[in-house]
């Protein structure tokens, strides 16, 4: 999933619902800063919310990720990530859910170092179960 030019995506995970996503080992335009490097990616803002259940095999890169925020705020979210897990570069607020992380990289990573403002991560509920090859959670901030 790519949203390239919308300031905010927006996934719900209905009711009773079992999505999967799975990407390729790499992605045709790697060497461009603003390209993919998650299977479900987002330029802008990036919500998930609901209380179905999202499986995200991420063979290239990232398993969920945005340049800007990402927030969650339900759902039975499980993600194998090549590199990391959940990546908001901005920020990563999270309010609720069920997670099952195990990434090649850090499990939730928010790597915003150029403003004081950004580069955090939120969790104000949930449960999580992440095995991480770097950090568990790495905040900028």
């Amino acid at each position: 999933i790519y949203a390239r030019q919308a300031k905010k995506t927006i996934v719900t995970l209905a009711k009773g619902t079992v999505n999967t996503v799975t990407d390729g080992s790499k992605y045709a335009d790697s060497s461009d800063e603003n390209a993919p490097d998650a299977a479900v990616f987002s330029q802008g803002d990036l919500s998930i919310n609901g209380s179905g259940s999202l499986t995200v095999k991420a063979n290239a890169a990232n398993g969920i990720g945005t340049k800007d925020d990402l927030v969650i705020t339900g759902g039975k979210i499980s993600v194998t990530a090549a590199n990391d897990g959940l990546r908001g570069r901005d920020s990563i607020a999270i309010k609720d859910g069920t997670f099952t992380i195990n990434a090649g990289g850090d499990g939730l990573q928010a790597n915003n170092d150029e403003d004081s403002d950004k580069g955090w991560i939120s969790i104000d509920g949930g449960q999580f179960a992440i095995t991480a090859e770097k950090d568990g959670l790495q905040a900028e901030t």
